[in-house]
């Protein structure tokens, strides 16, 4: 298995983990429990739409970790989305705009960060000739003959 799809199997599982499970399936008054407050039925909305838009993010990963020299467009998405992820979070976090958070929700927004930078970083060196066409497919087995009887 190619480092870039360790990259993309670890990214894929930690995000059904941490980010794609908890904003679809947990109870909306178990956000202010985690630090994270919603203050509004539109917030929680919002949170429930975060989480379908990186459950759709972990579809194309998953769909280019089976043949990421083919799919170069998986690769480009799961770079594009932890980098973006990255900005938007440290902007948040260095700007103080988590100021009413609780500490643990600025714990885990700070571990969130961390994770979506490692992730951008080791797409980007790993992903760089998949995404420039120059990976090499992924080895396919000669078939198998077997002379006529």
């Amino acid at each position: 298995m190619t480092w870039l799809r360790k990259i993309l199997a670890v990214k894929i599982a930690l995000s059904f983990v941490f980010w794609i499970l908890p904003l679809l399936l947990l109870p909306a008054g178990f956000f202010p429990e985690l630090g994270i407050p919603t203050w509004t039925p539109a917030a929680k909305v919002f949170l429930r739409l975060l989480g379908a838009a990186y459950l759709a993010i972990a579809i194309v990963e998953t769909w280019g970790f089976f043949d990421a020299a083919r799919r170069p467009g998986a690769v480009l998405a799961g770079l594009a989305s932890s980098a973006g992820a990255s900005i938007v979070l440290w902007h948040d976090i260095f700007y103080g705009e988590l100021w009413n958070w609780a500490v643990l929700g600025k714990v885990l927004v700070s571990i969130w960060l961390v994770l979506h930078g490692v992730f951008t970083v080791a797409l980007l060196v790993t992903g760089i000739p998949t995404m420039l066409g120059r990976s090499e497919p992924t080895p396919v087995p000669p078939p198998t003959s077997t002379p006529p009887y």
